[in-house]
């Protein structure tokens, strides 16, 4: 983190605030997670020949579905926590992003996984996530004067 403060300073960029970093890691890692578990589901139905939507009886989709979506909310979790200015809020930030991941498993169980409500949940977070990342990277690039 010492080294990204630094790289900050040469650009005249300031860290982010807590806050600040709390909202984006509310949306990259539980959005990471959902964008993992997809890519994991499909490489597996891929991987072990099942048709990408219905039944399959093989493991390999959840067997590659779950370490990706937990690499996914790592992603986005270390995206928000490169972004703060000391090393006790990137520790508050991956907590912050464990728990909001927690709280988009708890409310797709609790609306259905295999409802339209459930998949639109996770779809939005996704969503929301993606243009988070796309706007965190253009603000982060250096500014040509």
């Amino acid at each position: 983190m010492a080294f990204a403060r630094n790289e900050r300073k040469r650009r005249g960029a300031r860290p982010d605030g807590l806050g600040i970093a709390v909202f984006r890691v509310a949306l990259l890692a539980p959005g990471g997670f959902v964008a993992g578990y997809v890519l994991g589901r499909a490489l597996g139905r891929l991987v072990s020949g099942c048709p990408l939507a219905g039944a399959c009886s093989e493991a390999n989709p959840v067997l590659l579905a779950v370490p990706l979506a937990i690499l996914g909310m790592g992603a986005g979790s270390t995206l928000v926590a490169s972004r703060v200015g000391e090393w006790w809020e990137g520790v508050l930030v991956w907590g912050a992003g464990i728990a909001w991941m927690l709280v988009l498993v708890v409310a797709v169980g609790w609306l259905g996984i295999e409802s339209r409500a459930g998949r639109f949940v996770a779809l939005a977070w996704m969503l929301a996530a993606l243009a988070t990342a796309v706007a965190t990277w253009r603000r982060a690039l250096p500014s040509e004067e």
